[in-house]
Parts: structure tokens; C-alpha cells; sequence
């Protein structure tokens, strides 16, 4: 029989015995007296087992007994001293060293038991006071990472609000470089048209002036032309005027000889604008305009 066995069938033999300590001595207040005989006979209708272990005709007696709470104090002071077997003076010489020896055993278990039971309780304390002490620190921890995670939280916050102004901003300045670049196209075309127009007028003003040299230069020619013909007729008449003084030299005379003179005066002055007159150029003349002035 192993320990557990043996502290079973004690304890049930403790309560056997004990309930019947108690009806004898009820009964003995009442004035009947136990006999020996009638100890035996209650032990003999006791169901025996096989192996023939007294300990063992306690179980039909003990089915509520095995769900007993071998924690508490009340389970250690129930068991009744051994010297109460020994004062009896009813049961048989052979069984109480029998049942005192397994009773001293069950109190043997039942301190170990209680032994365990306050050590399962320091370490269950202990164990308490380190879950306790984990459950702070993990506490503290949670609570560091709440911390940690409000202040990611609001720079994320921050970060998108930034962004979104950011691309708020983007938006506003490719609205900007957009109309920006309508507008320099706008200017583009104005400038080309501008320039096509001033181009245009260039030209116009450039044919202007064309016509207008042509003009002056077909006027430059006419008098020329006018010219020369004046310039033949005054040659015309300078032969016919020296003619006319040759003859009056031939003929003499003072008035004649006056208007000799005169004539000879108007012929020198006639050469001398002939001088002049070939010493123009006229392929030098250069029309100036008004804007160059």
C-alpha cells in the first residue's frame, strides 16, 4: 500500500472509530454500556477485500470522506490521538497497534500535506507578487507605448496635414504655371501679330520710300534733262551773241562799242555758269528722307 492509500484508509478508520467513541459514549450518558462482543460484531459486518486489509472496510463508509479538503486545519486536528485506542479497553490487543501504527502514518502525511500546502502558498504568493509586479511594469509599458503611439499618432497627423498643404500648394501653383503659360502663349501671339503688322508696315513704308526716290530721282532727271536743254539754248544764243559782236567790231562805233562790252560781260558770265554747270554730277544726288532728319 503506497502513502496516499494508507492516509485514505486512516482517515477512514479515524471516522469510523470516532463515530463509534461517539455513540458509546452517548449511550453510556444515557446509561447503556458497550460490550466488547458488540464492538466485534460491528467490525465483523465490515466488507472485507481480498487482500485482506483491515484499512480497506472503511470504504463503504467513506464515499463522502474522499472529497475531503486536505488544505484546511480542521483536517489535522480531527484526527484523534492515538492514546485514545490504548484507554479503550473494549477493542482487541492485536488491532490497536495495528491502527495506531497507520494512525501515526496519517499524521505524517497530513504535516506533509499541510507542509506543502503553506509552501504552495508562499510560492503562490510569491508567484502572485512577481504577476503583480510583471502586471506594473507591463502596465507602465502600455502605458510608455500609448504615450509613444499618441505622439506617432499626431506627428502622423502633423505629416498628412503637411502633405495636404503641400499639395494644396502644388495645386495652386500649377493652376498658376498653367495660366502663366496661357498667358505667355496669349503674349506670343499677340507679339507674333504685332510683329507680322509692324512687319508689314516696314514693308509698306520701305516700298514708300521706293516710290518716293523713284519719284525724286524721275524729277532729279526731268531737270536734268530741262536743264541740258536750257543749258543747249543759252549755248545757242552765247554762238549767235558772238556773232553779233563780230559783226559790230566790223562795223564800229561808240554805242555799238558800249553794247560790245555789255555782250562780251554776258557772254564770260555765260561761260562761267557753263564751268559750272559741268562740273555737277548729278548721278551724286542722294534723296534724304524726312525721318533721317
Amino acid at each position: 500500500m503506497n502513502t496516499g492509500d494508507e492516509s485514505l484508509s486512516l482517515h477512514r478508520r479515524k471516522v469510523y472509530i470516532s463515530s463509534v467513541e461517539r455513540s458509546s459514549h452517548h449511550q453510556k450518558s444515557k446509561g447503556f454500556k458497550v460490550s466488547a462482543r458488540k464492538l466485534a460484531s460491528r467490525l465483523q459486518k465490515l466488507p472485507p477485500k481480498d487482500d485482506g486489509s483491515l484499512a480497506e472496510r472503511f470504504s463503504y463508509q467513506m464515499e463522502g470522506i474522499t472529497k475531503w479538503d486536505l488544505g484546511s486545519f480542521r483536517t489535522y486536528y480531527s484526527v484523534e490521538p492515538c492514546e485514545k485506542f490504548q484507554e479503550d479497553e473494549y477493542l482487541q490487543s492485536s488491532l490497536v497497534p495495528r491502527l495506531e501504527a497507520e494512525l501515526w502514518k496519517a499524521q505524517s502525511r497530513i504535516k506533509e500535506l499541510e507542509t506543502e500546502k503553506f509552501g504552495s502558498k508562499e510560492n503562490a504568493d510569491s508567484l502572485f507578487e512577481y504577476l503583480k509586479e510583471k502586471l506594473s511594469k507591463e502596465r507602465e509599458e502600455r502605458k510608455g507605448a500609448n504615450a509613444e503611439n499618441s505622439m506617432l499618432k499626431k506627428k502622423v497627423l502633423e505629416m498628412e496635414s503637411t502633405a495636404n498643404r503641400l499639395m494644396r500648394e502644388r495645386d495652386t501653383l500649377e493652376r498658376v504655371c498653367e495660366e502663366l503659360v496661357t498667358r505667355i502663349d496669349d503674349l506670343k501671339a499677340e507679339t507674333r501679330r504685332l510683329w507680322d503688322e509692324t512687319e508689314e508696315e516696314r514693308q509698306m513704308l520701305q516700298m514708300a520710300e521706293m516710290w518716293r526716290e523713284e519719284r525724286v530721282r524721275v524729277k532729279l532727271t526731268d531737270a536734268k534733262h530741262s536743264l541740258e536743254e536750257k543749258y543747249e539754248e543759252m549755248n545757242w544764243f552765247v554762238d549767235e551773241l558772238e556773232k553779233c559782236l563780230e559783226m559790230a567790231r566790223e562795223v564800229g562805233g561808240a554805242e555799238l562799242m558800249m553794247r560790245l562790252r555789255r555782250g562780251e560781260r554776258l557772254i564770260k558770265k555765260a561761260r562761267s555758269l557753263e564751268d559750272a554747270a559741268n562740273d555737277i554730277d548729278f548721278e551724286k544726288f542722294k534723296f534724304v528722307s524726312d525721318e533721317d532728319n
